[in-house]
């Protein structure tokens, strides 16, 4: 069970331009979604060093449509994320857990903030 700290819009689509590039195009498929959102850093093991990598772990209701490549927006804060990973146990349907996403901050542009 999680505790959601605010609402997400959610936009997803994508087209090809006239050189056959995949181009963002972008439509609102849900709103008022709740979902709880908390950045961690994680620390990878290097050859001779520790890397730190900050990443934004998700968590929504069993079943939550989301997907990788999704936009999340936040209805609060107006908060921008890419969703990179999707996490889904479809276990027994009484027993459902919630479903788990990792996602990137991003700028109105789209661009990956580090």
């Amino acid at each position: 069970m999680f505790i959601a700290t605010g609402t997400y819009r959610i936009e997803r689509g994508e087209d090809t331009n006239d050189y056959g590039d995949g181009v963002d195009i972008p439509k609102q498929v849900f709103e008022r979604i709740p979902l709880a959102l908390t950045e961690k850093v994680r620390r990878q093991a290097g050859a001779d060093n520790f890397t730190r990598e900050r990443i934004v772990l998700g968590r929504g209701r069993p079943g939550v449509n989301i997907s990788e490549g999704d936009r999340l927006f936040s209805e609060q804060t107006n908060e921008q994320f890419v969703v990179t990973v999707v996490n889904r146990d479809d276990g027994v349907p009484v027993m459902a857990s919630d479903t788990t996403f990792e996602c990137s901050r991003t700028t109105p542009d789209r661009k990956v903030a580090l």
